[in-house]
């Protein structure tokens, strides 16, 4: 009805801003599982569609989404309830192995000294892998002669390499000439685009983007600051942050020791830290490459009523700032203008967080995280709660998370934001001991804006479903490439409708509208 008021923007409910972080493990464990789902599609949907594997997906799912019902994901059910939910996760994660497993037997071809990746993002991958412990002091070589020698840092194996969107890459393994560990006591990291400066207390001073020539963090507000503050509610324990807490800060944390590890031409920078009863041990590695620094976090968590935040201050405050949203990003005031403003001092996003001028801006990425403050110049993360109702002992115990910073050139769209938040929350698939073969996804997206984000056996028929999802708010036109000749029909989401049938040879283009969502049905 015309006459009925409309409503444009957010609905941001005032209340209830706790469940961004309470039960953090949940939330992690819950992220991590919806994309190796969607992974492991991917990966089936290379093979044959009789080969693939129904019933196991089906039941994964719905044990993910039963899950994330009310009270469960949101942090706030009774303590039984978690010990049941990490129970059904940790058989999740076994079922997702052995579906891992079992399709590679199928799609691969087992070879010895040898390893596969899949890199299942719409962009190519650079950066860290961590790699089965049977790898430790063996190096990876591409088809392009490129040599990726494994590290060893704390106990894991890993490897810093680059891998092609959406494919297959077969690499050969051998010994490494030289994985050798050297310890110094440098407290910076610097690739040919930017310098990143800390001091002893484990706060980083200066972000020097040479590729502009402009300082990022402002003078005398350090950034990576880690605040313990106190978290009392005035109701709802679980669920509520009150904006009260920001007068109520306990202590910054200072480290107490610090070093940098140099291995294979890669250096991190390590922090520990004591705040409150807890303890944090950070590690600290600039990406080969990219002006993105990475900050992988394990704490030991020991407090009621608690809260643990980390800022990271920019030297511009633009008025608005963006944030991930499924499919797509919202965005915020970063003032407090007005009483909704003012409202929206703790907000939910995803992987990301950005604030852009026109030609530049600062994103502080996640990859488990959900809690967000942005006041004019300062991206602000909420680590861990300790909330002892309805559960007495919410996030009591060991936490290991990253989140990222990304300075960048350009506004966010413009930016690499969006394909690096990908890169910190996914990771190309690991297969040691196949050759790839001829394993091919049967269709690619070619062109900007638009991501494959799912392919899989339809629901009820022998088709293969597409996802197709336009990321940037624009108008995007794509080419999709198809792998011979197949037919394609639109369909929804639930897959009940089928538009007409287009016959595809080789490619077919596509248009969408901002963040649009757009599903096919496809025939071979």
């Amino acid at each position: 009805d015309d006459d009925l008021p409309r409503w444009e923007g957010e609905l941001y409910l005032e209340l209830h801003r706790g469940t961004y972080t309470t039960h953090a493990l949940v939330k992690k464990r819950n992220r991590k599982l919806e994309f190796s789902l969607r992974a492991l599609e991917m990966l089936n949907a290379s093979g044959e569609l009789s080969d693939y594997q129904t019933e196991e997906f089906d039941w994964v799912w719905k044990k993910v989404l039963l899950n994330q019902f009310h009270d469960i994901i949101p942090g706030s059910s009774i303590n039984s309830v978690y010990k049941v939910t990490h129970k059904e996760y940790d058989e999740c994660e076994a079922r997702l192995e052995g579906i891992k497993q079992a399709t590679a037997t199928l799609l691969f071809d087992k070879a010895d000294h040898s390893a596969v990746l899949f890199n299942t993002l719409n962009s190519d991958f650079t950066g860290l892998i961590e790699l089965p412990a049977e790898l430790k002091g063996k190096s990876l070589t591409a088809d392009s002669g490129d040599v990726y020698p494994s590290l060893e840092i704390d106990g894991q194996i890993f490897v810093n390499l680059t891998t092609k969107a959406l494919s297959y890459e077969t690499f050969l393994v051998a010994d490494a000439t030289d994985t050798t560990a050297t310890k110094g006591n440098d407290l910076v990291l610097e690739n040919e685009l930017i310098r990143y400066e800390f001091n002893a207390a484990g706060q980083l001073i200066s972000a020097f983007d040479k590729e502009v020539e402009r300082e990022v963090i402002p003078a005398g507000k350090p950034a990576n600051l880690f605040s313990l503050y106190i978290d009392r509610p005035n109701f709802w324990d679980a669920w509520d942050v009150d904006k009260f807490y920001m007068e109520q800060k306990v202590a910054d944390a200072t480290a107490s020791s610090s070093e940098s590890i140099t291995v294979a031409a890669t250096t991190f920078i390590k922090f520990n830290y004591a705040i409150g009863n807890s303890t944090i041990a950070q590690r600290i590695n600039l990406k080969k490459g990219s002006k993105r620094l990475d900050f992988d976090n394990k704490v030991h968590w020991q407090e009621e009523h608690k809260m643990l935040r980390v800022a990271f201050p920019a030297a511009f405050g633009p008025s608005k700032a963006s944030f991930d949203i499924q499919f797509g990003f919202a965005e915020r005031s970063t003032n407090s203008n007005t009483s909704y403003d003012m409202a929206q001092f703790e907000v939910c996003a995803h992987r990301y967080a950005d604030i852009s001028e026109s030609n530049y801006g600062m994103a502080l990425l996640n990859d488990c995280k959900y809690g967000y403050k942005v006041r004019e110049n300062i991206i602000d993360l909420n680590l861990l709660r300790a909330p002892t109702y309805p559960d007495a002992d919410a996030d009591m115990g060991d936490h290991q998370f990253s989140y990222s910073l990304l300075p960048h050139s350009g506004d966010l769209v413009r930016s690499n934001v969006q394909i690096e938040a990908e890169q910190v929350n996914e990771k190309p698939l690991f297969f040691n001991g196949y050759s790839s073969g001829s394993a091919a996804l049967p269709i690619l997206v070619q062109g900007e804006g638009v991501c494959l984000e799912t392919i899989k056996k339809a629901e009820k028929e022998d088709c293969w479903i597409l996802r197709l999802v336009e990321t940037k708010g624009d108008t995007s036109t794509v080419s999709l490439e198809v792998n011979g000749k197949a037919r394609l029909a639109e369909t929804n989401l639930i897959e009940w409708e089928e538009g007409e049938q287009i016959s595809v040879n080789g490619s077919h283009k596509i248009t969408l509208t901002p963040f649009e969502i757009r599903s096919y049905k496809l025939f071979f």
